[in-house]
């Protein structure tokens, strides 16, 4: 009498050929992450080295008013005191 097999597989089996099916993606997921951390890594280089510093001139700031919420930076007398400064 031969036994029929149903293509069903036990538990443990299921389990054993759901994990080695996985196995070979490994190394294509660990590379796909590498890419992705590199190009963000190149990314964000590129902003921080292609945007320019100028420096404020005295005609920059020449007849305008900066607000300060804390004046405490001026004096400590001014804690919690809002600070105007104009040049």
């Amino acid at each position: 009498m031969a036994i029929s097999y149903t293509g069903r597989l036990s538990g443990v089996l299921r389990a054993v050929a759901h994990r080695v099916r996985f196995v070979p993606d490994a190394p294509r997921i660990l590379v796909l992450s590498t890419l992705i951390i590199m190009g963000g890594v190149f990314i964000l280089a590129s902003c921080y080295l292609s945007r320019t510093i100028d420096q404020a001139t005295a005609s920059d700031v020449n007849n305008r008013s900066f607000t300060f919420a804390n004046g405490a930076v001026f004096n400590t007398a001014l804690n919690n005191v809002s600070t105007t400064l104009g040049g």
